[in-house]
């Protein structure tokens, strides 16, 4: 076998790293469509669990929202007063606050107020005013825990200073992080004078969540109050200015916003959510506090269908905005180990990555194919040429030779017959080979006609023994042809090309079997499965060895065993096949096991040809 030229060589390295290449980009888009799949699979888990917390707090904080100013007083002005009276006015009247007997959240603990002067009360605890409402006090246990809980907010808690500092900034926060500027934010006032208008992913994550959230409360805020302004003191729990008279003032409340109070008992642990309440200059909070412990194992109980061991963090960091934040409670994160790993399910993308691949893969088997079939057609090419020349030359050497002997009156009279007889004996060799090259390319090209006739078995071995008998002790052969009980059938099939299939197997076993003990070379008849007939030729010589065996059909082969002095460019066998093809039949080298000795072809073809 030739080996592949420097040519060739170079087109099969260029091909190998455009392949590499092309693979190693497809490998590479795979790899970075999956992960982006695999982020937005977590992305999609996070957002439903931010989801479930927005849910499960927005009502509840919406509904603290609303509470007009007046009811975090235990004692304030009825807003209604309806008497025969005149000289009953609504300001000397007061009655309970309902946060007083309201049956609330469970981790709600204390509603609280905090007035400029640092006083810290709350709605909640019991108030000489309350002998007025026809409602049951508490039990001690529970007002003791209040009472407590009020004097550690207002003692070892921020002051009334730093408490407004922690809320404006995150006011900001939440104003930032709810695409809302400064100034547009409710009831911020100087509030909110560190915030800064939001740009980037900040836009993009609030458009569908943050400022929802911010139209929400800003709906349910109740309506700007005014009221004398006696009366807006003592529903805010401060000692009248009586300098000021009856004069009307208008009362603002703001948005519920969540605010981690720093308190030396639990650090960190201090969630509360505080509004502003501004009257005359005056700037009051207002909010409740929340057992965090109890609210964090409620929420987490909520997303445990999407993220099963999530955990919510306290973010300390104003000027952070994260995307892992619920709305309403933007100063907690969610952090989940399935976010590195999220499941992504079977996708129109996973479908356009494998019809990608296939493509690709098909594409570069197409190339390669059609790369491997060129460079074969150009070994076959240098096969032919150094098989045709190699061929060539012994003849043509041998016809110039005698030729000018002859010419030049070197060769006796006597010895001049012989002479002629060999240079006949070239010339048909000659013609042997053109003619084999010439049909060859015929059937190649599909050039071949057949011609079909029918006839018994009989008589198509009887053909096939005229035509190769002669050939056979002409090489010191003996030819058997067995019609194996089939005579008297019937077969349509091209005789003549039937016959040269036949007589290129006998011409290739004695080739190959010369000097074989067993002279005998059959050929013989045999039923095939479905409506078949086989023709076999079976010689007596050393076989085939592995190596020919695998290459025994290729064109311009020669076989290891030929003797040296057998000619021929090894189009026989080639030829035979692509004969065979021709009959719709099949040409096939029979396994060893089946014939210990010497080598057997097995020609099939349909009794019938269609």
């Amino acid at each position: 076998m030739i080996s592949l030229s420097r040519g060739n060589r170079v087109v099969l390295l260029v091909y190998g790293l455009l392949a590499v290449l092309i693979l190693g980009g497809v490998s590479w888009g795979t790899l970075a469509t999956l992960r982006l799949e695999r982020d937005q699979g977590a992305r999609d888990l996070v957002d439903a669990a931010l989801g479930v917390i927005d849910r499960r707090l927005g009502p509840v904080v919406g509904n603290e929202a609303s509470r007009p100013y007046s009811e975090y007083n235990a004692c304030r002005v009825p807003e209604y007063v309806y008497s025969d009276d005149p000289d009953i006015r609504p300001e000397t009247l007061v009655q309970a606050s309902p946060l007083y007997f309201e049956t609330l959240q469970p981790w709600i603990r204390l509603h609280f107020q905090v007035s400029p002067e640092g006083i810290w009360q709350s709605p909640q605890l019991p108030d000489a005013c309350l002998w007025f409402a026809a409602f049951p006090e508490p039990d001690e246990r529970l007002l003791h825990e209040r009472r407590a809980l009020l004097a550690s907010l207002q003692e070892a808690c921020v002051s009334y200073d730093v408490l407004a500092d922690r809320v404006a900034a995150a006011r900001a926060r939440d104003c930032q992080y709810q695409c809302h500027p400064a100034e547009t934010c409710r009831g911020a006032g100087r509030l909110a004078a560190g915030a800064s208008p939001p740009t980037g992913q900040s836009v993009k994550e609030c458009l569908g969540r943050g400022g929802s959230w911010s139209q929400v409360q800003s709906t349910l805020l109740p309506d700007e109050s005014c009221d004398p302004l006696t009366v807006a003191q003592r529903n805010l729990g401060s000692p009248p200015l009586t300098d000021r008279g009856e004069a009307d003032v208008g009362v603002a409340t703001s948005g519920m916003t969540p605010v981690w109070i720093d308190c030396e008992e639990h650090p960190l642990h201090q969630l509360a959510f505080i509004r502003s309440v501004e009257v005359a200059q005056s700037l009051y909070f207002q909010g409740f506090l929340v057992d965090w412990d109890m609210l964090e194992k409620e929420l987490l109980a909520e997303v445990a269908l999407f993220l099963p061991d999530a955990d919510l963090v306290p973010v300390t960091d104003s000027t952070s905005a994260g995307r892992n934040r619920p709305v309403v409670l933007p100063n907690v994160e969610i952090e989940a180990d399935a976010l590195a790993a999220a499941a992504v399910p079977w996708s129109s993308t996973h479908l356009l990555l494998v019809m990608v691949w296939a493509g690709t893969l098909a594409v570069l088997g197409g190339i390669g194919v059609g790369i491997r079939g060129l460079l074969s057609l150009t070994e076959r090419r240098t096969q032919f040429a150094y098989a045709v020349t190699h061929e060539l030359r012994t003849p043509l050497t041998t016809l110039r030779l005698y030729t000018d002997m002859l010419a030049s009156g070197m060769v006796k009279k006597e010895d001049q017959a012989g002479y002629f007889q060999t240079l006949s004996a070239e010339a048909e060799r000659l013609t042997e080979m053109v003619s084999g090259v010439l049909e060859y390319a015929r059937v190649e090209n599909r050039a071949v006609a057949l011609h079909l006739e029918s006839l018994s078995v009989s008589d198509l071995m009887e053909s096939i023994r005229e035509h190769c008998d002669a050939r056979c002790r002409s090489a010191g052969k003996s030819l058997v042809v067995d019609v194996n009980g089939l005579g008297p059938a019937d077969v349509t099939t091209d005789v003549q090309l039937v016959r040269q299939v036949i007589t290129n197997l006998v011409d290739n076993a004695c080739k190959h079997s010369r000097g074989a003990e067993d002279p005998r070379i059959t050929v013989r008849a045999a039923a095939h499965q479905g409506d078949r007939i086989a023709l076999e030729v079976e010689d007596r010589g050393p076989g085939l060895s592995v190596s020919d065996r695998q290459t025994v059909f290729k064109p311009f082969r020669r076989g290891c065993n030929a003797s040296q002095s057998s000619s021929g460019v090894g189009l026989g066998l080639a030829l035979a096949r692509s004969w065979s093809h021709l009959l719709d039949g099949r040409l096939e080298l029979v396994n060893d096991a089946e014939h210990r000795a010497g080598a057997c072809f097995r020609l099939t073809i349909p009794r019938r040809h269609k």
